[in-house]
Formats: C-alpha cells, sequence, structure tokens
C-alpha cells in the first residue's frame, strides 16, 4: 500500500517491508525504502517546505515544516534545519530562510530564540532596527517615524527624552531647579549660587543656566534681589 515499500516479491503481510523512509512517499507498489522516482520506484522526496516522518503516502507527507525552520527537498523532521540568525525568519512550511526587511525586526525576540525566528514586525517609533534586531533609541535621541534604521532625532532644548523616546519633546525638564540642553536623557539640578535660564521660558522648560550677581540671592534655581537696610549715621 501507500506508504510501504517492498523490497522482495511475494510479501504475504501489508506492512510488505516496512515504511518508507524519511524524507520520502510512496504510492503504491513502491520497492525501495527511499524511492527516488514516481516512474520508477513509485515513490519520491518530500517537497521544498514539507517534511516525511516515514510512511508518508502522499506528496503531502507528514506535514508543513514549522515556523523557526527551513526544510529542503527530502526533509525527514518539522525541525530540519534552524532558521538562522536573527536576520532570517522562517514562517511555517518554509524551504529556505527569508531574508529580514529593511527597517524590521524578527519575532519572537526572545534572546534564546534568535536561531527559530519565524516572523517580521516593522520598528516602532522610538526604536531603530538592523539586522532584525530592533533596539530602542539611546538617552537624548527620538525617532518619530516606524521603518527607522537610525534615531536621527535629537532632544529638544527645555525637554529630556528617556530610552526609547518617539517625540522630541517626550518630557518636560521640570521645574526652575533644572534645565535641559538639547540632547539631554535626564536633567541637569541648578548649581549653587546660580538659576535656570532663560527666565523668559516656562519654569519647567528651562536650557541653562547662570550666575547670580552679587546683589541677588539664588535658591532653587530662581533669582531675587537681596534686600538692603540704609546703614544708620
Amino acid at each position: 500500500p501507500a506508504g510501504k515499500y517492498g523490497a522482495t516479491t511475494g510479501l504475504g503481510t501489508s506492512t510488505c517491508s516496512g515504511n518508507v523512509g524519511p524524507g520520502y512517499w510512496s504510492r503504491e507498489r513502491a520497492d525501495r525504502v527511499n524511492p527516488t522516482s514516481l516512474a520508477s520506484h513509485n515513490g519520491e522526496r518530500c517537497p521544498p517546505g514539507r517534511f516525511g516522518a516515514g510512511g508518508a503516502s502522499s506528496s503531502s507527507c507528514s506535514g508543513p515544516c514549522q515556523a523557526g525552520y527551513y526544510c529542503p527537498i527530502g526533509s525527514g523532521s518539522a525541525t530540519q534545519t534552524a532558521c538562522g540568525g536573527p536576520d532570517k525568519y522562517c514562517p511555517t512550511g518554509s524551504s529556505s530562510t527569508t531574508s529580514v526587511s529593511t527597517g524590521y525586526y524578527t519575532t519572537p525576540t526572545a534572546a534564546a530564540t534568535a536561531n527559530f525566528r519565524s516572523g517580521q514586525v516593522q520598528c516602532e517609533p522610538g526604536n531603530s532596527c538592523n539586522n532584525g534586531i530592533r533596539t530602542p533609541c539611546a538617552a537624548g535621541r527620538f525617532q518619530a517615524t516606524a521603518g527607522a534604521t537610525s534615531c536621527s532625532g535629537t532632544c529638544n532644548a527645555g525637554f529630556f527624552c528617556p530610552v526609547g523616546s518617539s517625540v522630541g519633546s517626550a518630557q518636560p525638564c521640570g521645574g526652575p531647579d533644572k534645565y535641559c540642553p538639547a540632547g539631554r536623557g535626564t536633567p541637569i539640578t541648578v548649581s549653587s549660587g546660580f538659576y535656570s535660564t532663560p527666565e523668559s521660558a516656562p519654569t519647567t522648560q528651562r536650557t541653562g543656566q547662570a550666575r547670580c550677581a552679587e546683589d541677588e540671592f539664588c535658591s532653587g534655581g530662581t533669582r531675587t534681589k537681596r534686600i538692603t537696610f540704609p546703614t544708620r549715621c
């Protein structure tokens, strides 16, 4: 019967000589464990993207290759060949690897699955993607568009941008005791004896600091005139 083979004539059971081998399938009257020609031996190797675990009776073999792996022609296992590094992915039924697209990363993303990726996803804002790996933008940088390969934006002055920011004004710098020049990932505390500038900006968006004058008092990033009393004659 299909899926079996008979190596000799006169066999008396339907099991014949046994199942055709892994990576192969057969019709009725196959004459060898690994039939390689439908015309001559009534069998053939399993097609690319599918596998035969042994005893397969049609060209569908035992089923499609497992996601994260690929199956060349004549594969005997659903996990015949690991897909490779994170720059490649293999959906279910793959006969070869597929290279990740520019600006995409491969999934699943766990480190343990680096050689068994099965899909790809476009890089989200706040990240850059290269060679199938997604990397959050560094503190002080941002990326507003999807599918980017770099984080080209510098955080706006008066704001700070934590890791993974997607806009240049991710977080206001803070109160008047903080200031943020362009490209900051965290606020800077105003130094003792200084005030934050420019004073015309909102107190949450200061970009620098300046030293207090001798007739001024500075505390918490703000300055006030010192009160002087006239000296008695």
